[in-house]
């Protein structure tokens, strides 16, 4: 059974990656070869971006899987990501999502 994280992360989706500190984000990295840079979609970095990282690695490539915004290793869901993509249509000034 996976173990949740504050914020909804699932411990064991990393499972086999390093979580390492590159420019104050958080990275997830594993494997040996040539780099390969995983840049994910809205919502974020969510299990089915992690698994195509693993499938680099497996083919001998080193992933790197940053983290750049949403909540790492979070399930995808529908209406996660309709909240998250209102907020980044609206201006920052009027945002609900701004802090």
């Amino acid at each position: 059974m996976s173990e949740r994280e504050p914020g909804g992360a699932v411990s064991d989706v990393f499972a086999g990656f390093d979580k390492r500190q590159i420019d104050g984000r958080d990275v997830w990295v594993a494997g040996a070869g040539p780099a390969v840079i995983v840049v994910h979609e809205m919502p974020g970095l969510h299990p089915g971006v992690v698994d195509f990282g693993r499938r680099l690695v497996h083919a001998g490539f080193t992933a790197y899987l940053p983290s750049l915004f949403g909540t790492p290793g979070r399930a995808y869901s529908r209406g996660a990501y309709m909240g998250r993509s209102s907020c980044r249509c609206a201006s920052p000034a009027s945002s609900p999502c701004s802090p």
